[in-house]
């Protein structure tokens, strides 16, 4: 590799679930999770929630069998891909446009396999596959007020085709700096944000590599032992939790973790054992305080506040536990 292919992002942005009822995940993303609903993309079945700290911390987007058009008919998903629940995409955000065709024009020139390329009106986008076909999608804000894009397509498609570097690209950042967070003060956890996701593996170092070549991630743990590996963009202590699948586990999406405050985190805990959430994992220490939860389609949930800096030196077991709850 004469040239690695890094599009090197920023950090972890969102996560964008294929559900079974683009509504009722809505609701469950709002009145659990405390995100509030930005927009929804009707015409594709598709949602957007966030609490202030970007345009989305979550998407989700109704399963069909249909192809999934936008804008001048552009096939956003072939009809064969969002045919089930799961794991649409992962996405990271880029510094600027800028930035984000630099990493396209290099990922071409190493021949990585591009899917599409999107002109989503608050941002543009370039979507790949990594090894083991896991959807990705390095983004850059187009915007720097992204609600009053959102107001003004209200009802309408946002979606549609780009051509990277077809026009001069946005050499400024557009990205929210120190943004006020919302508060949905009936749900029944305060999410702060959407902090990282995490992907089981069957090759684990395969992955781990393409994520650092091609994605551009940082390394902060490895460990053999303990079958993980814990990425990072420019602007976040983590991002990506990669670990390789055991016994009858199942390659693919685990789950997305979300930041509570340590003054809320004990009574958004008892909020979802009071109203019969099942919790499927815990995590207890010194720097971190953990919960594992599964939304309307099985999909992983993880809240969590970080008391200090995340350990890298635990046992494997140990150290497997605190980034994935048991798994």
């Amino acid at each position: 590799m004469t040239e690695q292919a890094r599009f090197r992002p920023r950090r972890f942005v969102h996560s964008n679930m294929f559900v079974s009822e683009t509504q009722r995940a809505m609701d469950f993303y709002r009145e659990v999770v405390g995100l509030e609903e930005c927009f929804q993309e009707e015409a594709i079945g598709a949602g957007f929630l966030g609490n202030g700290n970007t345009h989305h911390d979550v998407a989700v987007v109704q399963v069909s069998e249909e192809s999934m058009l936008g804008r001048e008919g552009q096939v956003i998903v072939p009809a064969d891909f969002g045919r089930r629940p799961g794991l649409f995409h992962l996405a990271f955000e880029m510094e600027t446009e800028a930035e984000l065709v630099a990493g396209y024009e290099r990922a071409v020139k190493r021949e990585v396999p591009i899917l599409f390329n999107v002109d989503h009106t608050i941002s543009k986008s370039v979507y790949l596959p990594d090894p083991e076909q896991n959807v990705l999608e390095f983004t850059s804000d187009a915007t720097k007020d992204w609600r009053a894009t959102f107001r003004k397509h209200e009802g309408k498609l946002i979606t549609g085709p780009w051509t990277p570097g077809e026009n001069p690209p946005d050499a400024e950042a557009n990205y929210p700096v120190n943004p006020p967070i919302q508060r949905v003060g009936a749900s029944l956890v305060h999410s702060q944000r959407a902090t990282h996701a995490s992907l089981g593996c069957r090759d684990l170092e395969a992955q781990r590599t393409f994520y650092q070549d091609v994605g551009g991630l940082d390394e902060v743990v490895y460990s053999a032992d303990a079958g993980l590996a814990v990425l990072k963009g420019t602007a976040a202590p983590y991002d990506l939790v990669l670990f390789q699948v055991r016994g009858d586990q199942k390659p693919g999406y685990y789950h997305t973790a979300f930041e509570v405050l340590a003054s809320d985190f004990a009574a958004d805990v008892e909020r979802l054992e009071a109203s019969g959430i099942a919790i499927e994992g815990r995590v207890a220490h010194p720097a971190k305080q953990s919960v594992l939860i599964r939304d309307q389609d099985g999909a992983g949930v993880e809240f969590f506040t970080a008391l200090a800096d995340a350990p890298g030196d635990l046992e494997p077991d140990a150290l497997r536990n605190f980034w994935l709850l048991s798994a």
